[in-house]
């Protein structure tokens, strides 16, 4: 799996500016439309709206156009930096009320300008809406309250080919209908149930997993109580399987398996025996037959100096990314040739490293295993 154009900063700059031209296009359109806030996200684009009035299902097209007019009007398009305030009355001005709302607390807020129209930043941008030209808006998901406008956008026109072939094909591909196929699990009104196929299957997984780890690690698991206790990692397996629930269709481009959730296994590691711990989940994800990359994000000092030295040691390429907290991804794609962590190592304090296994199951269904 390659990392080049998921993680690059110009691939977040393209969708970024997307993102913020799309709200532009609504907002110069339908100047009663609330913008619920939007970004950039690993499948493209996105941006949440709450339309006061009922919509034609074919508006995106007309809204797309809207955005291509704004691309040749070859606009600017700058950030600007407010204190909290500024920014929220700056936003109120606008008429954008529930934007306004979002900002909290002190301090500097990034803002973006693009002619008239003026937003919350949300990362990279490119200098001039002249330099989007290859995008695509896709159906939009309607949810309680609000429609959410996806799309995707590339540096050039043959990627943008590429992925919309992918995007046409995904929906019989997607691990939710692959495994209703293989009765893991069958769907119910806004719930995926799981079925003794697909426990068994995610058993066995997690069999695997324990079984080729470090032998020294130790399982981080929930109690009763709420509160994390550890334990030998290559004991019995689990007795209980944490239940994946499809969310509303407000995340239907990602999948129900949130990738802020669904950890299948969460073990912690001493910090000595770091290498030794990088290899065998390396010798993991090969047993799994998984193309990877890793992407490190976080600041380079203190733990995230241990992750990179410890790569460094073993002359591992990987790829930097933005992030607050010292953590190494190892990425893979799934059938839509978006880049998931299925595994996340972070240092946890000065002694422990924790390590997070994710998405395994729904990934390897993507892949056709």
């Amino acid at each position: 799996v390659s990392c080049s154009s998921q993680l690059h900063p110009i691939f977040m700059s393209f969708n970024s500016s997307a993102a913020s031209t799309l709200a532009s296009a609504v907002y110069e359109l339908f100047p009663n439309v609330e913008l619920l806030g939007g970004g950039s996200i690993p499948s493209g684009f996105y941006y949440d709206f709450n339309f006061p009035h009922s919509i034609h299902p074919e508006l995106y097209l007309q809204i797309e156009e809207k955005m291509r007019q704004i691309a040749r009007e070859r606009r600017e398009i700058r950030k600007i930096e407010m204190v909290a305030r500024s920014a929220k009355e700056f936003l109120k001005s606008k008429g954008h009320r529930e934007r306004a709302k979002q900002i909290e607390g002190a301090g500097l807020f990034d803002l973006v300008e693009i002619g008239p129209f003026v937003d919350l930043a949300d990362g990279k941008y490119l200098k001039n809406t002249a330099q989007l030209q290859n995008f695509k808006l896709f159906p939009p998901i309607t949810f309680d309250g609000g429609m959410r406008l996806l799309g995707a956008a590339f540096e050039t026109k043959d990627e943008l080919k590429e992925f919309v072939k992918r995007w046409q094909a995904y929906p019989k591909k997607r691990h939710e209908k692959v495994g209703e196929n293989k009765l893991y699990w069958r769907k119910t009104d806004e719930e995926y149930v799981w079925l003794p196929n697909g426990l068994k299957a995610e058993s066995e997984l997690i069999s695997i997993l324990k079984k080729n780890l470090y032998p020294g690690a130790l399982e981080i698991r929930k109690g009763s109580d709420n509160k994390n206790y550890l334990r030998e990692l290559n004991c019995e397996a689990y007795s209980e399987i944490i239940p994946y629930h499809r969310a509303r269709d407000l995340i239907e481009d990602v999948g129900f398996l949130d990738p802020l959730e669904g950890n299948e296994l969460q073990i912690t590691i001493s910090l000595k025996n770091i290498i030794s711990s990088l290899q065998f989940i390396v010798n993991t994800l090969n047993i799994l037959s998984f193309k990877h990359c890793i992407a490190f994000s976080g600041v380079p000092r203190k733990g995230g100096k241990l992750l990179t030295d410890a790569l460094k040691e073993l002359e591992w390429a990987f790829q930097e990314a933005d992030g607050e907290v010292p953590t190494l991804d190892f990425l893979v794609a799934d059938g839509l040739g978006r880049r998931w962590s299925a595994v996340s190592v972070g240092i946890q304090d000065c002694l422990m490293v924790q390590v997070k296994i994710e998405r395994c199951l729904a990934l390897l269904l993507e892949q056709g295993m």
